[in-house]
């Protein structure tokens, strides 16, 4: 594990280290199907995946957050396109613009109790998507977050 001014890495992640001295995740070297994101990282509690952090990771099939964790920057997964299972843990406050946009094969995600706001086009092209249960907390909802496909019911 490397630390230097502001950021951290290990074989696998890349952090950013917060004023609090939480971490949020920057980018991901990894190459598993099934993952499961530390509740730390260079002993910092990760508290969010910054904007772009696993865009574009064919790779990743499953995905699971750590309770404790509050946000999922813009396009965090966008471009995923076999992700198709995803557990939000619990303490989850916000979900960035195009987060999940284009993440093709997406069935099931599991959306906490925890949640306030979906950004714009958030799960924007996500067509295999079928059922969502939204908490009665979620104040906001931005535009064409279900657009392009998505077949909620």
């Amino acid at each position: 594990m490397i630390e230097r001014a502001g950021y951290g890495e290990d074989g696998e992640f890349r952090w950013h280290i917060e004023p609090d001295e939480t971490a949020v995740i920057t980018a991901w070297k990894g190459l598993k199907m099934r993952l499961h994101i530390p509740e730390t990282l260079g002993g910092r509690r990760v508290t969010g995946i910054g904007p772009g952090a696993f865009a574009g990771r064919e790779c990743l099939s499953y995905v699971k957050t750590p309770a404790g964790m509050v946000s999922i920057g813009a396009s965090a997964f966008e471009g995923c396109t076999f992700l198709h299972w995803v557990t939000l843990g619990d303490g989850l406050v916000s979900i960035g613009e195009k987060a999940f946009a284009g993440c093709v094969q997406l069935f099931h995600i599991r959306i906490p109790e925890s949640i306030g706001f979906i950004g714009d086009h958030a799960f924007e092209g996500c067509s295999r998507l079928r059922r969502l249960r939204l908490p009665e907390g979620l104040t906001e909802v931005g535009e064409g977050t279900f657009d392009d496909g998505t077949k909620l019911w």
